[in-house]
């Protein structure tokens, strides 16, 4: 080998060195901000009453957090989008039937906005209360702004459970909700929908 050749190789091998630091240390700061960002939706301040809350399904807490706003006077409606189709809850319809609608349509969380919009628009619903886990309410307040635009308007109503214990699920979990929100960012929404 000669000498030219060895200089390259090394000047090559520094280059991706350099390149695999520097985005690494771009991954980490953006996902440093996201984690900020979570934070951002722990509001200390009252939710305001609204038309409607929107539940995301996903998380088991979810769905009894945004019945309890309802019962606690936030809303007089609830609307449960993308319930699985074996979703079964005659309890909470029985003691709820005024009050609750599913919504089936959605399988991802553009599907809900897109679920959650049609139906907030043929009710005529201009204000809700959007519930969903705190890794999830960055993207899915992204795209529901996205999505509805402004003439609806909502608060983020995050499901509260204790953040301070890290556990490896729950790592998992936020990093998994960085990598998809960071693609939603940057890619049109049209092009993320099946």
């Amino acid at each position: 080998m000669t000498n030219k050749l060895k200089y390259l190789l090394k000047k090559t091998a520094l280059y991706a060195v350099s390149l695999f630091l520097f985005c690494a240390f771009i991954w980490a700061s953006v996902f440093a901000y996201y984690v900020h960002i979570l934070k951002t939706y722990d509001h200390k301040e009252p939710l305001k009453k609204a038309d409607a809350i929107i539940v995301l399904t996903g998380d088991r807490h979810r769905i009894a957090y945004g019945i309890n706003l309802m019962n606690k006077g936030l809303s007089p409606v609830t609307f449960i989008s993308g319930a699985h189709n074996d979703f079964n809850d005659e309890n909470l319809i029985e003691n709820n039937p005024c009050c609750i609608e599913v919504g089936f349509e959605a399988r991802d969380t553009i599907g809900n906005a897109l679920e959650a919009g049609r139906w907030l628009h043929a009710k005529n619903y201009k204000t809700f209360l959007l519930v969903t886990s705190d890794y999830h309410m960055p993207r899915a307040a992204n795209i529901f702004n996205r999505i509805l635009g402004d003439d609806i308007s909502f608060q983020t109503a995050i499901v509260k459970k204790d953040t301070k214990k890290i556990t490896s699920r729950r790592v998992k979990l936020i990093a998994k909700e960085f990598h998809k929100y960071v693609i939603q960012k940057v890619i049109p929404l049209q092009f993320l929908k099946k």
